[in-house]
């Protein structure tokens, strides 16, 4: 599998364009279709379970849920991180996302959803519907490659608290 890492830039007519950064080859996972195949890959590729601030990366993904790109789209403090839902949602609309998922990592080790993590879980979910995109999954890394997901906790983001 090839990994385009992106971000979106902006030109001197204000029009936007996908950059890519970085092209990771990856052959231990070759669809992205569950919550092991994304942990696996965010650990093994971007060693999110070791990094000591929380990062959160959204994977842009096609129907069949192969990546189209991945973005970094902050790195924040030893328990919070935030971003723009707007900026987000033009990254995938850039990409010609049809699915996508949101990872990010909680250094302290604990997987529990916070309060915030539940939050943006709602209203991306809310941001993806009048989109016409799906929202596949929030998925919460702890330091010992553990993890959270909401989909196979709630089934359906439109439920989750």
């Amino acid at each position: 599998m090839e990994i385009k890492v992106s971000e979106v830039m902006q030109r001197e007519d204000n029009s936007l364009y996908l950059k890519e950064i970085e092209v990771i080859n990856y052959e231990k996972v070759e669809i992205l279709n569950t919550p092991d195949n994304v942990v696996k890959l965010m650990t093994d590729v971007f060693e999110i379970n070791k990094k000591i601030s929380e990062e959160i990366f959204v994977i842009a993904l096609t129907t069949d849920s192969k990546p189209l790109h991945f973005f970094r789209l902050n790195r924040g403090t030893v328990n919070t991180s935030l971003f723009d839902t707007r900026g987000l949602m033009i990254s995938l609309l850039l990409a010609n996302a049809s699915t996508f998922v949101i990872v990010h990592n909680h250094p302290s080790g604990s997987i529990t959803p916070s309060k915030p993590d539940i939050d943006i879980t709602q209203k991306l979910n809310k941001a993806a519907e009048l989109l016409g995109l799906t929202f596949a999954d929030h998925i919460i890394i702890g330091a010992k490659g553990t993890h959270y997901s909401f989909m196979e906790v709630y089934r359906d983001l439109a439920k989750v608290r």
